[in-house]
């Protein structure tokens, strides 16, 4: 890229193109279909729509039956149900995201050589 400094000259411009991280989310389960673009609104949904509490106890019904794989059914407490939510809703989405991210930034650097981060 070619820009004109003030004395009329031509100066070169490496072009930077830096990955911009950006979450987004959409709940698999609810009707209409419900769009996140922040992870802890994500993570707020899944407590308010997607679990159950008995007792003390939460069980996680993100799922297509309705009970997430990931936890025993008979639940686990709220420090460990948090923990769950992290890793097997929202840090699969992340990973995914950033690796798509990853492959794109790989594509550009390929059709348009070494770039500057």
């Amino acid at each position: 890229m070619n820009m004109l400094r003030v004395d009329g000259s031509a100066k070169f411009v490496q072009p930077t193109l830096r990955p911009t991280y950006c979450f987004f989310a959409k709940c698999d389960f609810c009707e209409p279909e419900a769009n996140f673009d922040d992870p802890l609104a994500f993570l707020d949904h899944l407590r308010g729509k997607h679990s159950a509490r008995e007792g003390g106890s939460y069980t996680c019904r993100y799922g297509r039956t309705g009970l997430c794989p990931g936890l025993p059914a008979e639940g686990v407490n709220d420090i460990d149900y948090e923990a769950h939510l992290g890793r097997a809703h929202l840090a699969p989405l992340i990973g995914q995201q950033k690796s798509m991210e990853a492959k794109l930034l790989a594509l550009r650097r390929m059709y348009f050589g070494n770039i500057n981060e």
